[in-house]
């Protein structure tokens, strides 16, 4: 590979970064750890594009280091890449949990970087022969380089097991962002087994923060900043979608609306106000399987878009969930009686109607049940 080819590939890979990086540090929460993982990760992985350049410029005979700045070069790698595994770990964690992230995680990730850093250390001894071994100016792969490769497998483990265990509490649209992200370097680490000289797995997450970055800005495009469901013009091209496709089905939609809402905002605030919504919000998310459409339609209403069409079942549901609610409500909102009011409709497969027409007839079913409240549906 040409000097300037391998200079250029290192550029390109670093405008990528500071570009992606750019775009995320504009559209997320700085104050979370979710954006401080980011920023780890954006610098983790510009210093390991850096340094692979400089690698493959010796490994290929542009340059010639210094003995000590070549093994330098090689202690990085070993270090730098399993960090990068350990922080998009941190990242999903940070982004899924739905409570304050406990420390344990942190230290899970600081302990296993540390383990992984002796090793690295070790591997300098002559003789160990665990990671590495060096040998006429260069190296090769020591007896115990698997270790290496198991703390990508426990750090891609781990983060599974995290994404599985809240994939409900999370945005459809976020799920297949989380996944792809933490699936290609899984494959980057395969790759790079196969190849040792093809930096498989330091590609794979320059672009995985590519995607992340495009991911993003559609997540929030589509959806509700407050809540995390699908905002109200993702609603509206799901609904239009539904119309078109609706085959020999049908589906049904159901309306919800916090009842006391606003005793809530006058009484408490509004900081008050939407916890409350973000609690109904992950409530409707854990209720729903992962078949039905849960949208934030506007101020403390609420859409569930369903195939389910007979009526006994939607009202049985409605009704399961509204005592289901009761048990999720904190005590500081007990006195408020915090509950909601639910209309629903069945749409026919042959049923010519619009978006638009389907929102204003639910918006008044629901009404009625909010103004009858008598706690059977209207």
């Amino acid at each position: 590979m040409e000097l300037m080819h391998l200079i250029l590939t290192g550029v390109f890979y670093l405008a990528i970064m500071v570009t992606a990086f750019f775009f995320i540090s504009n559209q997320v929460d700085r104050k979370n750890g979710a954006h401080k993982s980011l920023v780890a990760i954006f610098v983790l992985t510009c210093l390991s594009v850096f340094q692979d350049t400089v690698y493959r410029m010796q490994f290929e005979g542009h340059i010639t280091l210094p003995n000590g700045m070549y093994l330098g070069a090689i202690i990085i790698g070993f270090l730098l890449l399993p960090a990068i595994s350990g922080v998009w770990f941190l990242y999903i964690v940070n982004s899924v949990y739905i409570k304050k992230v406990p420390k344990k995680y942190v230290w899970l990730v600081v302990w296993v970087l540390n383990f992984n850093t002796l090793l690295t250390l070790i591997s300098f001894i002559p003789g160990t022969d665990i990671y590495f071994v060096l040998k006429d100016g260069g190296y090769s792969r020591g007896s115990f380089f698997f270790v290496h490769a198991l703390i990508y497998a426990f750090f891609y483990l781990a983060t599974i097991i995290i994404h599985s265990r809240y994939f409900r509490t999370v945005h459809m649209s976020q799920r297949y962002i989380y996944f792809v992200i933490f699936t290609l370097p899984i494959l980057g680490s395969i790759g790079q087994s196969l190849m040792q000289y093809v930096p498989f797995l330091l590609l794979s997450n320059v672009f995985s923060f590519m995607i992340l970055a495009m991911g993003i800005q559609y997540v929030q495009s589509n959806t509700d900043y407050l809540t995390g469901l699908a905002n109200r013009r993702n609603l509206s091209t799901y609904l239009d979608r539904k119309i078109a496709n609706n085959g020999n089905q049908g589906f049904s939609i159901i309306m919800l609306d916090l009842d006391n809402f606003k005793k809530i905002n006058d009484t408490l605030g509004h900081n008050h106000g939407d916890e409350a919504l973000r609690l109904i919000a992950r409530f409707l998310t854990v209720s729903c399987n992962t078949n039905q459409f849960v949208a934030r339609y506007g101020g403390d209403e609420f859409v569930i878009i369903s195939n389910q069409v007979d009526p006994a079942a939607i009202e049985k549901k409605i009704n399961f969930m509204r005592d289901s609610f009761k048990e999720h409500v904190p005590e500081k909102f007990k006195e408020f009686e915090l509950g909601f009011s639910a209309g629903y409709m069945l749409i026919d497969h042959n049923a010519k109607v619009t978006a638009t027409e389907l929102i204003s007839e639910i918006d008044d079913r629901m009404f009625k049940d909010k103004r009858s409240r008598n706690g059977e549906i209207k």
